[in-house]
C-alpha cells in the first residue's frame, strides 16, 4: 500500500493538471462511466492509502500505549484528510477538514515534546 501510495502521489506530479482535467473530461463524455474518479479522487487516493498502510503497520510494529496512540492519529489524519478530498464543499467538510489539521498539531507537538524530552 505505501509503494502504491507512493506511485500515486508521483503520477499526481508528473501528470500535468491540464492532461488530467483532459483525460476526467473525457470520461465524462463516455456514457455509462461511473463518475467515482474525478480530480479530487485522484488527490485522495494517495492520502488513503498512506494512513492505511500506516494503520496496518502498528499492527505488525506494536509500539507501546503512548506511542501507538500517536501513530494512529498520524495514519487517521492521513485517512480523513483523503475523505475530506473527495466530499462536496459543505459546512461539515470544512469541519472535517478543521478536525485533520488539529490531528496534525497535536501529533507534531506530541512529537516535538517527546524530542525535547529525550535530548
Amino acid at each position: 500500500m505505501a509503494t502504491a501510495a507512493v506511485l500515486s502521489s508521483a503520477v499526481l506530479l508528473v501528470v500535468p493538471p491540464a492532461l488530467a482535467r483532459s483525460i476526467l473530461d473525457l470520461r465524462t463524455r463516455i456514457p455509462r462511466t461511473p463518475t467515482l474518479i474525478n480530480g479530487s479522487t485522484l488527490s485522495a487516493i494517495p492520502l488513503i492509502l498512506a494512513g492505511a498502510a500506516y494503520i496496518l503497520l502498528q499492527a505488525m510494529l506494536r509500539p507501546s500505549g503512548g506511542e501507538l496512540i500517536k501513530r494512529l492519529m498520524l495514519g487517521s489524519a492521513f485517512l480523513l484528510w483523503g475523505v475530506v478530498q473527495m466530499m462536496p464543499a459543505r459546512p461539515l467538510t470544512t469541519e472535517l477538514g478543521s478536525v485533520v489539521i488539529s490531528l496534525y498539531v497535536l501529533d507534531l507537538a506530541l512529537i516535538i515534546r517527546g524530542n525535547l524530552i529525550e535530548s
